[in-house]
């Protein structure tokens, strides 16, 4: 189980990719709103969980922290480039799939999130 700082900055990170979540799956997501949303809450990860101190985990769960931390970080990123490139698209079928990639990436990112919250505490 995480610390409380911890838990708490990756409960906040969860309910703001669930609000994307959200935006992206409803009737005709705005493309400027979701640019927004989403830079928004890259700002939050570098800002907030980037700077926790793994100093504070037990040394058991560090190694499994920082995987996660890692790949989610990897997938925000490619979640910022798949949104930009939405704002290229053109044919219906292309944008279609640039918003498709967008639901999958932000699926990744909230079980991510998940699994970080759900390690279990040492014995």
């Amino acid at each position: 189980m995480l610390p409380d700082p911890h838990a708490q900055c990756y409960q906040n990170l969860m309910q703001a990719l669930s609000q994307l979540a959200e935006m992206v799956n409803g009737p005709n997501p705005d493309q400027g709103t979701v640019r927004a949303s989403t830079l928004e809450m890259q700002q939050f990860f570098q800002a907030q969980i980037l700077s926790l101190g793994m100093d504070e985990l037990d040394p058991s769960m560090v190694s499994l922290v920082q995987s996660f931390q890692t790949e989610l970080h990897k997938q925000i990123r490619l979640l910022v480039n798949d949104v930009m490139f939405l704002g290229s698209a053109r044919q219906p079928e292309t944008l279609e799939r640039r918003w498709s990639e967008i639901r999958d990436r932000l699926k990744s990112c909230i079980g991510y999130c998940e699994a970080i919250l759900s390690i279990p505490a040492p014995n």
